[in-house]
């Protein structure tokens, strides 16, 4: 609301002014149309699940319908304004089988999607699942094959084959580390990990370990993990 706000006042310098939006979409009440018919905005929707309960867990409470109907209001208001309409999505472990079909929106609605990288926290984030589950991910998305009729789609299926590269990548590292350390929680509870096989690992794969030992600290302080991160001098 506050952007669309001033939205309003760099208009007034500069009428000829583009402005660029990335929205969940919840709002979208008669004032937000008044503002942002009075502008020339680009918007990128963020839409993470096409499954209301899915979408509900992402965004608290939040109303997949509600979204989706607000969303034809932007595909009508950025065609009429001559920008862009796009989907961004955060792929993440409660959505990842979600990929192909957000995908195949995309396509239907004309419009671009693109997947941003989730690396916190670190317990939502695909690069922090085991090896064996990132296999599973994989396995997935190297099956799907959509139909590409236009330019779009052909753009739309190069950057879903870029997050399963990257899904390959983090697949890989978590593949060099040892089975108990892929879960450090687990490792942790049960006394598995210490400093000198953290310190023992190849370095790649020691700033994973890191990572997540540092996500444990913010929990709580255990003497352990804070030898691991900082050791003693």
């Amino acid at each position: 609301m506050h952007i669309l706000k001033y939205g309003s006042e760099w208009k007034a310098i500069n009428p000829a002014i583009n402005i660029h939006i990335t929205t969940n979409g919840t709002v979208l009440n008669t004032r937000v149309k008044e503002l942002l018919e009075g502008m020339r905005c680009g918007i990128v929707l963020s839409l993470d699940s096409l499954h209301p309960d899915t979408y509900a867990q992402i965004r608290l409470k939040g109303q997949l319908a509600r979204v989706l109907q607000n969303m034809d209001y932007f595909l009508d208001y950025t065609q009429r304004k001559q920008t862009y309409f796009s989907i961004a999505v955060c792929p993440m472990q409660i959505n990842c089988s979600e990929m192909p079909a957000l995908v195949d929106f995309a396509n239907e609605k004309n419009v671009s999607i693109h997947f941003n990288t989730v690396w916190n926290p670190e317990e939502v984030s695909l690069r922090f699942l085991r090896a064996s589950e990132l296999e599973q991910v994989l396995a997935l998305y190297e099956q799907y094959k959509p139909v590409l009729k236009t330019n779009l789609h052909r753009e739309n299926y190069a950057r879903f084959t870029e997050l399963t590269e990257q899904i390959k990548t983090w697949r890989n590292e978590r593949a060099a580390m040892p089975e108990h350390l892929q879960d450090i929680h687990w490792a942790v509870n049960f006394n598995e990990l210490s400093v000198d096989a953290v310190n023992a690992l190849p370095e790649t794969t020691k700033s994973i370990v890191k990572i997540q030992l540092r996500a444990l600290i913010k929990a709580q302080e255990h003497p352990l993990l804070l030898n691991c991160i900082c050791p003693p001098i």
